[in-house]
Formats: C-alpha cells, sequence, structure tokens
C-alpha cells in the first residue's frame, strides 16, 4: 500500500530513506509514552485508565520493536515491512482512540499527527493513503459503535454521552483529508523551493569548474551566460561586457544552444536600462525593453520580463547579466531567482578580473612596459620561429638591430625622465612605421630590434634609413630631445642560417655603422656558407 519516497518531489530527494525510518521510530515511541503518561497521570482527561489502554499498546509495541530489529538485519530497504508498520500504526491509533471515547476522544490528535508525519517523512502519495486508511478505521469504529458491539469498551467517563452524530464522524474524516493535502501541498512548495536552490548551487559549481581554466576575459561570457541558461532554464539571455563609456561586447545565448555566440552590436553606447543598472547597482526588472535601449533589443528582439544584474569587482562595473524571464506580462520574478543571478553575475565578475589580471601579467611578461614594444623574451621566441618558417618557404628574413647614438648624454643632460621619453618617441614611431607581419621590439636599454619577414636587404636598408630620419625629426617643440640612430642590418640566408648568426652579424654592422661616425646604417656583408639539406627544408643561398 505505501511506498517510502515513491514519487518524484517527495521528501525522499533530500533525506536519505533510513534516516527518515528512523524519525518515524521515534514519533512512534513518543506516541506510545504519551498515552501511558497520559492515561497514568490524567485518566479522567484522557478518557480510560493506563490498564483499559496497556494490552493493545504493549502488543503494538512489540510489533515495532520486532519490524525494527528485523528491517536493521536485513540491512536494505525493506519498503514492505516499513509500508504494513504504518498500517499498524493505524491500527493502534484507531483502538486507542475507541477505548477512549472514540470521535470525542481528546487523542484523536493522534491521527492527525500521524498524517502529518506520514505525508512529510515518506511521500505525498502516502500521506493522502495513511488520510484514507485513518478515514475507514474511523467509519469502521463508528459502525461497531452504532450497532452496538464495542458499548462494552467505553469508559466510565464517557458512559451515557449518547450517540455520536454522523456529522461529526464526517467532520473527522473531511479533517483527516484536507490534513493530508494541506501538508502536502506546503510542503511540496518548500521542497520546490530547496530543490531550485539546490539546481543553482550544483550550476554554480559546475559554471565554476569552466571558469577556472580560462586565461582571457573574452571566453568568460559564454561561459557564464551558457551555464545561466541551462541552470534556470530561461529561454534567452545575454551577456554584456562594458560601463557607462561604452559596450565593449556582447555575448547571445538561447536555451539548448551548446555555446553562446557574440554578437557585435551597431550602437556602442549603454542604453537608459544598463545605465540605470549600472548606476543603482541593484539589478532591474523591465516587462517590455525601452526604445533607448537598442543595444539589448538588438540583442534579444521582442524580449519580455528581463531582470538586468549588474557585475561588479572591485567597486567597478565591468558589464551586466541579463536574462528574459518570458511569459505574460503578468509573469512575477521570484526573490530568490534575483538572489541567485546575482551570485552567478558576481561570480562572473570576479572572473572576469581574474582574467584581466592574468592577461596584463601575461602581456608584461612579452612587452617592454616603457615602451609598449614586445621585449627581449618575445623578440628571440619569434626571430626563431621567423629563421624556422622563411627556411622552409625560402623566402628572406631580415633583422635590423638599431642603436641611439649618445643616449648616455641625453641621460646625463635631461635625466632620465628626458632619457625615457626619448625611447617612448622610438617606440611609438617603430610600432606605426612596420608591416603587420613585422615585429618590431626593445632589445635592451637604448637598443631596438626589428624582425623584417619576406624582406630583402635592399628593403630592410631603405626601410631602416626611413626609419632613422622619422626619428632624427621627431623631437616636436623640444630641439633637446632630438637623437639620431646608428643601425646594421642582417639577412637570412644570404648573411646567416641560424637566429644567433643573424643577431651577430646584425650587431657587427651595428658597431661598424658606430665605427664610421653613427647616424648611419651599414648592411652585413659576410656570407653565409652553404648548407646541404633537402626536401621543404632546402635552403637557396645567392652566390
Amino acid at each position: 500500500m505505501t511506498q517510502l519516497g515513491a514519487e518524484p518531489g517527495a521528501g525522499s530527494e533530500l533525506v536519505p530513506l533510513a534516516e527518515r525510518t528512523n524519525i518515524l521510530q521515534v514519533f512512534r515511541l513518543t506516541m506510545i509514552a504519551t498515552v501511558l503518561l497520559g492515561a497514568a497521570l490524567w485518566p479522567a482527561t484522557v478518557g480510560a485508565p493506563q490498564r483499559a489502554l496497556a494490552p493493545v499498546t504493549a502488543v503494538y509495541a512489540l510489533l515495532t520493536a520486532a519490524v525494527e530489529v528485523v528491517r536493521r538485519s536485513l540491512h536494505r530497504r525493506c519498503l514492505t515491512l516499513v509500508g504494513a508498520l504504518l498500517l499498524a500504526d493505524g491500527l493502534w491509533i484507531a483502538a486507542v482512540v475507541a477505548r477512549t471515547g472514540g470521535p470525542r476522544s481528546l487523542l484523536t490528535v493522534l491521527v492527525g499527527l500521524h498524517v502529518v508525519a506520514v505525508t512529510l517523512l515518506a511521500s505525498y502519495r502516502t500521506g493522502l493513503k495513511i488520510a484514507v486508511w485513518h478515514s475507514l478505521l474511523f467509519v469502521l469504529a463508528h459502525t461497531l459503535r452504532e450497532a452496538g458491539i464495542t458499548d462494552r469498551w467505553d469508559p466510565p467517563a464517557f458512559a451515557g454521552a449518547g450517540d455520536v452524530p454522523v456529522s461529526m464522524v464526517g467532520a473527522g474524516v473531511v479533517t483527516f483529508l484536507v490534513l493530508a493535502m494541506g501538508t502536502a501541498a506546503f510542503s511540496s512548495l518548500n521542497e520546490r523551493e530547496l530543490r531550485r536552490s539546490r539546481r543553482g548551487l550544483q550550476g554554480l559549481v559546475a559554471m565554476g569548474t569552466e571558469l577556472q581554466d580560462l586565461r582571457s576575459p573574452e571566453d568568460v561570457g559564454p561561459v557564464v551566460l551558457g551555464s545561466v541558461l541551462r541552470t534556470f532554464g530561461a529561454p534567452r539571455g545575454a551577456f554584456v561586457l562594458g560601463d557607462d563609456s561604452g559596450v565593449r561586447q556582447v555575448w547571445v545565448g538561447r536555451a539548448g544552444e551548446a555555446r553562446p555566440g557574440p554578437l557585435r552590436p551597431q550602437e556602442r553606447m549603454p542604453g537608459e536600462l544598463l545605465c540605470r543598472c549600472w548606476t543603482s547597482r541593484q539589478p532591474q526588472l523591465v516587462r517590455i525593453l525601452g526604445a533607448d535601449d537598442r543595444i539589448l533589443d538588438e540583442a534579444l528582439p521582442g524580449a519580455r520580463n528581463l531582470v538586468v544584474v549588474p557585475m561588479i569587482s572591485d567597486a567597478c562595473v565591468i558589464g551586466a547579466l541579463v536574462v528574459e524571464h518570458g511569459g505574460g506580462l503578468s509573469e512575477v520574478m521570484s526573490a530568490s531567482r534575483i538572489n541567485a543571478l546575482l551570485e552567478f553575475a558576481a561570480h562572473g565578475a570576479l572572473s572576469i578580473r581574474s582574467a584581466t589580471l592574468l592577461a596584463e601579467v601575461a602581456r608584461l611578461a612579452r612587452v617592454d612596459d616603457l615602451t609598449g614594444l614586445p621585449n627581449r623574451r618575445t623578440f628571440d621566441e619569434t626571430l626563431d620561429r621567423e629563421v624556422v618558417r622563411a627556411a622552409r618557404s625560402n623566402e628572406p628574413l631580415s633583422l635590423v638591430m638599431l642603436d641611439v647614438d649618445h643616449f648616455k648624454r641625453i641621460n646625463d643632460s635631461l635625466g632620465h625622465a628626458g632619457g625615457d621619453e626619448v625611447l617612448r618617441r622610438i617606440g611609438r614611431i617603430l610600432a606605426t612605421s612596420l608591416r603587420q607581419i613585422d615585429l618590431p621590439a626593445r632589445f635592451g636599454g637604448e637598443e631596438f630590434a626589428l624582425v623584417l619577414p619576406d624582406c630583402t636587404p635592399e628593403a630592410a636598408l631603405r626601410l631602416t634609413e626611413h626609419l632613422t630620419q622619422e626619428i632624427a625629426s621627431a623631437h616636436g617643440n623640444r630641439p633637446e630631445l632630438s637623437v639620431t640612430i646608428s643601425a646594421g642590418i642582417s639577412t637570412f640566408p644570404r648573411n646567416a642560417l641560424t637566429g644567433a648568426e643573424l643577431m651577430r652579424h646584425a650587431d657587427e654592422a651595428l658597431y661598424q655603422s658606430k665605427r664610421d661616425g653613427r647616424n648611419r646604417v651599414t648592411v652585413a656583408t659576410r656570407r653565409a656558407p652553404v648548407a646541404a639539406s633537402t626536401g621543404a627544408d632546402r635552403l637557396v643561398v645567392p652566390a
């Protein structure tokens, strides 16, 4: 008849069966102790002396103990035994109630308590079945009383009390059923909220696992948005990266999509809704987007019932999480759902902040902080890679070494601030005057280097001469910052076959420029030895 935790949504999802069975056993012991103690101390109030209730209660207690011993010895669920004991509970309660006055007995409260306990600890369906079982026993006891079969059980306190009206029996039956249904309904609401909270926590943990391996801020948005859509079952959503000054990136996702995709909105300035969210730093709920919210309307056309949650890290706004609730205009989003979205947004903001810091650390490890050019480490890696590529493609590769003439004089006369300004200006010129495939780098101190793929010595010479002229004239209104450059050029495979040899020959050419009076460019003349090779790695060395 009964199955503990048989249907979804019952308490079985939250509390293990063994624990719930133990609680039921404690409840039975409490009922037994209450009945016996009440009959011993207040027999007139209970309606029967202890000796009238002791026999049936002793049998019930022995049965309960025997079932518990069997259940523990079998080390398994034993749902049949547990269900049978629930029926025995009803029989014992019915016998106790009958011996203490029937429907007029104060112990009818045990029926209600038993129905509530079974509904909460077993399942909603089992609770309704037990309520029906108690109702049948209640009606049966009344029928037996009307037939005169149980008159001899009436205690002195109820002797001559007259017949029990049928309406009282009907009211008792209705009370049992309503009590079971009400307990089930209210418990279902509570458990639904618990399950929603647990699902949100699981989604948060899963999202955190995905985020911990990300190193780029641009990778965080799709992960956070996808996790929110899966966890909350929202139809659509958007992840906005930006602040009051402008929107930098937007990702849009739909329910069921494997990964949200990027959106490049035509409008870059945030609308009224986003600005209000970032200014108040509070979630914003809207039924329909306004005409000013063009970015969100482009991302989520025709959206209804939106919640916009700000993403804040270190007191700085970095974006917003936008989720469509859907449904009609009368739909209401619960406070618990909004709070859960705030948790997801907070973790997303923290991940973006961490990824931004990691990206900055990686950038600083590869970029010179003063000039903004790649540093020596990046130069070495690029040169080795380009030498291998040039060997395979049989294309020339030129390396230019640059050195500021008399840089010590600038530091001595203008201080290190003046020297730093000179280096920054040279860095800006090199960064804006080369091709996209070229690499300008700060080699160290006042030295710079250029890696020029697919560039002949003649082309490298023309480019370097142009750069030296531009650097010499780039003093602006401060003639004291005017400097000249000496340079040396070596080319693969004409002068060298490895990155180290290219650097050595370019340095020799640079020192020759210094010896010849500075402010000039020298091309290396030493020839590289011919390397025997085959296949794709064959080197063609000009005569």
